[in-house]
């Protein structure tokens, strides 16, 4: 049963480290393993009473705790802190707009093992050594200067982020082992996970205390340093969830975020499906900041293009963030117009000079002005790299727009018990990323340009008309937008998702790869899984076709085809018996020529022959206690 009466470790405003304290490896190690102990109980009050959970965390822990031993020795003592991932299930790529975002924590989650040292050197060490090499560095060198090279690199982020919040103490050396299950590329924000639990280690050890609002500023800054230009989303989520329950606020300014939770619907499964494609920041056309480059050169353009309106000058002067620009602060119809009047696409030198005219007749009326010139944003978001050349203002706008009203509505209808109505606007806002779709024959195509002056100018009309039909269909919420996120892959399980009647299915995150979630009612969820199971079947056999095709071409040497044979007989016999598949280190490498996308003359990369889809493919998201430490057995 659940513990309610057990502190846990998302309680409080503040992080303690001091508070829940440290104790020996082998005192840590006797407590997990005892059913009894008050720190299992501690388990129970953050991760729920579900034996598999459990099992699963106590794993984590325990490996985490066995490497720090192998690694490091068993003298001192060491605190323990622990990180979930996060899953965005309405609100995305708006946090940094102003929208609300609607998430829960999930059991996968990073956790760190630490022990203070006497001087200035940081070993870092991983569970999973094969893949994430140990690394030291001394915190006086210099940081990573927006160039990811390796792992440590947000674990050094975060130090020196916690350094810059702390001018005036010296922090001190560490040696940190960090174990994870969540998966990397996947959607899930691990890179955010690793930096808030490399900067509670560095807390602990330094016996700093850290408000919650203030770590959520400081994981920013520690991806700055690696050259993520992210939001507040993720790490507020990590930070103010709470187990079983969604977390819904504003996170543009921490000081601003006020947590609200709403329950999740009953008789639903929330699910989670891999696509087993990496989440990348770029694909073809415009590169991921440049959507949000397109967001900031947007939003002074719409607010000239409302003042041309003549509507409300104080709410003009009033508007800080996209978000603000919704149906309670400004006519609809305005808002239509006010988008139908932007360039449907803009070359980067032409964008600064409408910027820079919609500037100065927004300070000639009163109105706040962006804080950044158009040259400071170009160089926040490309830096020296390269540039998109053409700006797709229109789509992005609306799509904020309609995305941030929608992530308002959400947690509402949720609250309400309208699951549905939630659900479609899920479904509504994947649209807007969407860069496939299915033809009347079922077969995918690229998705085409949706926003056009003509559709725009035509809601206007129908939010006048005082026809209910129409201005009902014309509310902002209803409206894709054009933000393609998405990639194929991605649009398949969202509609595969939908035809076995799941309430709602989008992806994740920044998408660009990685995962699907959805929701689901309970008694659908052998159907989902039988159907989801059967497209990975499906799709590893073309994948095996493919390669068969390019060694008759000469493009692949034969033992590709012999590796990915042996492999898909490995997998089934591991299933066969019960267990989970791990490829051999071997097949992996004489497989490797597939798995890059240039060996195949310009298809797909393989993807799902080396994945244990059965148990890694679609998942149970379990909510789990915020970030924060355990603490020790008495």
């Amino acid at each position: 049963m659940d513990h309610p009466d057990v502190p846990v470790r998302d309680a409080g405003q503040t992080f303690e480290p001091s508070q829940p304290g440290a104790a020996p490896l082998a005192a840590w190690r006797r407590a997990l393993a005892d059913p009894a102990s008050e720190l299992r109980r501690q388990l129970v009050a953050c991760y729920g009473s579900d034996a598999g959970v459990l099992a699963r965390r106590t794993a984590l822990w325990q490996a985490a705790l066995e490497r720090f031993a192998r690694a490091f020795g068993e003298t001192g003592v060491v605190f323990l802190a622990a990180v979930p991932s996060r899953v965005n299930w309405e609100g995305h790529h708006v946090d940094h707009q102003g929208g609300s975002y609607n998430a829960t924590t999930d059991e996968r989650e990073i956790v760190a093992v630490v022990r203070a040292r006497s001087d200035d050197q940081v070993r870092v060490d991983n569970v999973a050594s094969q893949r994430f090499s140990p690394q030291t560095f001394r915190l006086g060198e210099p940081g990573p200067n927006g160039s990811a090279t390796g792992w440590h690199n947000f674990v050094q982020g975060a130090l020196l982020a916690l350094a810059g919040r702390f001018p005036a103490r010296r922090l001190a050396g560490l040696d940190l082992v960090i174990g994870s299950d969540i998966p990397v590329g996947a959607g899930l924000s691990s890179s955010h996970a690793l930096v808030l639990v490399s900067a509670l280690a560095g807390l602990a050890v330094g016996g700093l205390s850290l408000r919650r609002r203030d770590a959520v500023r400081l994981v920013r800054d520690g991806e700055w340093f690696v050259g993520s230009r992210t939001g507040l989303g993720d790490q507020a989520t990590m930070i103010f969830g709470k187990r079983g329950l969604l977390f819904c606020s504003p996170v543009i300014e921490p000081d601003e975020i006020v947590p609200r939770y709403v329950a999740l619907p009953a008789g639903h499964a929330c699910v989670m499906i891999n696509s087993f494609t990496r989440h990348r920041l770029a694909t073809d056309g415009l590169a991921y900041n440049g959507r949000v480059f397109a967001y900031k050169t947007a939003f002074p353009l719409v607010l000239d293009a409302l003042l041309a309106q003549d509507v409300d000058r104080l709410a003009v002067r009033a508007t800080r963030h996209l978000a603000d620009i919704n149906p309670e602060r400004f006519p609809l119809a305005s808002i239509y117009r006010a988008l139908a009047s932007l360039p449907d696409g803009m070359t980067l030198v032409a964008s600064k000079g409408v910027f820079e005219r919609a500037l100065e007749r927004l300070a000639a009326a009163g109105a706040r002005a962006p804080e950044s010139s158009f040259d400071e944003l170009a160089a926040t978001y490309f830096g020296d790299g390269p540039r998109p050349q053409t700006l797709s203002v229109k789509g992005v706008a609306l799509y904020g727009l309609a995305e941030c009203w929608r992530s308002r509505r959400y947690a509402d209808l949720l609250e309400r018990g309208d699951v549905e109505s939630a659900g479609q606007l899920v479904y509504r806002g994947h649209d807007g990323d969407r860069v496939t779709r299915r033809n009347g024959s079922g077969a995918y195509v690229s998705e085409e340009q949706r926003v056009c002056d003509a559709q725009l100018l035509a809601l206007a009309a129908d939010a006048e008309s005082g026809d209910a039909a129409r201005v009902a269909a014309a509310g902002i919420e209803w409206q894709a937008g054009e933000y393609r996120a998405s990639v194929p892959e991605l649009d398949v399980l969202v509609d595969l998702c939908r035809d076995c009647g799941a309430t709602s299915a989008s992806l994740t995150g920044a998408g660009l790869g990685g995962v699907v979630t959805t929701m689901i009612r309970e008694e659908r969820l052998t159907e989902l899984r039988t159907r989801v199971e059967r497209h990975y079947e499906e799709g590893e056999a073309r994948e095996l076709v493919r390669i068969e095709d390019a060694v008759r071409a000469g493009a692949l040497p034969k033992s590709v085809v012999a590796a990915a044979r042996e492999m898909r007989s490995a997998k089934r016999a591991a299933w066969a018996s019960g267990q989970r598949f791990e490829p051999a280190a071997e097949l992996l490498a004489a497989l490797d020529p597939a798995r890059n996308p240039e060996g195949l003359a310009g298809d797909a990369a393989i993807r799902l022959i080396p994945e244990d889809y059965r148990h890694q493919g679609i998942v149970l998201s379990h909510s789990v206690a915020g970030a924060g430490y355990l603490r020790p057995p008495a």
